[in-house]
């Protein structure tokens, strides 16, 4: 799943829903997509907040070089910066 550049890593895979939103962790360009997880939509007000738990529970508050995602339909409306 190389992008090209080694700095383009972490990337941060998310599937987001109706219901759930799904995040997963690319390391390196040779990595397997891992630490999966589920999340439920409601218990977040929006995407942001969504992400940030899945951040704390599997890296330590870790920032991703990268984010990929695919959303429709969106669980929450929200302007992101």
């Amino acid at each position: 799943m190389s992008l090209g550049l080694q700095s383009e890593y972490p990337l941060l895979v998310a599937d987001i829903g109706g219901t759930n939103v799904r995040f997963g962790w690319v390391a390196t360009p040779d990595a397997t997509l891992s630490n999966i997880d589920l999340f439920a939509c409601a218990n977040f007000p929006g995407p942001i907040e969504a992400t940030e738990a899945y951040l704390r529970r599997h890296h330590a508050g870790a920032r991703p070089a990268r984010c990929v995602t695919s959303s429709p339909p969106m669980c929450w409306t929200a302007t992101l910066p």
